[in-house]
């Protein structure tokens, strides 16, 4: 009887041994008298912060106007159908799904940094072909859209497992958070109302790939000298760790 009640090493059992080795950090984590977290963050790590907001912008902008602006472009500023829009969205958002898997794929085994520099220069070259692809036909609408969506899923499948590795255990989801959602706020969610804006001023329907193209090219640059590989860096780290110089 003396056996069966002592707790099972590694369980999950009643015995309160069992639940805190999950928690058991070689960092540590929130004792008393320790800064806040998101104080540490900004302090700690700014420029880890500033660099996820830098590549961020163009994930941000190019993902929100893939998925909630370029149903009502097409059909309001290039006079397709709302089936027609509808069928086209469905169509990239395919390619989005399926690029997502090799896109990742190609992250674990080159780095984030190769597939992040990949997708923003990308960013900064495939906008103009793409919108003028949509004006061409249906065929071309769905060639141009599946070619922005499958770089946000370029980006996105790097940018997700970066801003992760990039931060230090203990402000991991403090310091991500800044630089990941001012990116999305500012510029993701506005992203549609600037490329209407932008239209409606120049009067061009290829306006939001200028748009798109600038801010691809601040990304570009922010990830060419600030973003150092982050793939295979102990997630364990304290804040105190050195990230290590860029590779590649």
């Amino acid at each position: 009887m003396a056996d069966r009640a002592q707790p099972r090493q590694g369980g999950l059992g009643e015995g309160g041994d069992d639940l805190p080795a999950l928690d058991r950090r070689p960092d540590g984590g929130g004792g008393p008298g320790e800064p806040a977290p998101l104080r540490q963050a900004v302090r700690r790590c700014g420029r880890q912060i500033a660099t996820l907001f830098g590549y961020s912008i163009t994930n941000a902008v190019g993902y929100y106007l893939m998925s909630s602006y370029m149903i009502a472009y097409m059909s309001e500023e290039l006079g397709y159908s709302k089936s027609e829009s509808q069928l086209t969205n469905v169509v990239s958002m395919l390619a989005y799904s399926v690029a997502c898997v090799f896109a990742a794929m190609a992250s674990d085994r080159f780095g984030r940094r190769p597939m992040l520099i990949a997708a923003c220069a990308g960013f900064v070259l495939l906008p103009l072909p793409a919108f003028w692809l949509m004006g061409s036909g249906l065929a071309g609408a769905m060639l141009g859209t599946s070619l922005l969506a499958m770089l946000v899923s370029v980006i996105g499948t790097s940018n997700v497992p970066a801003l992760v590795e990039m931060f230090p255990a203990k402000v991991r989801a403090s310091g991500s958070a800044i630089g990941y959602t001012a990116a999305y706020v500012l510029f993701g969610g506005t992203a549609p109302f600037v490329a209407t804006g932008l239209v409606s001023a120049s009067g061009s329907a290829i306006a939001p790939a200028f748009y798109m193209v600038v801010i691809a090219a601040v990304s570009l640059v922010v990830v060419l000298t600030s973003f150092k590989e982050t793939r295979g860096l102990r997630l364990d780290r304290g804040v105190d760790a050195v990230v290590p110089a860029a590779r590649g």
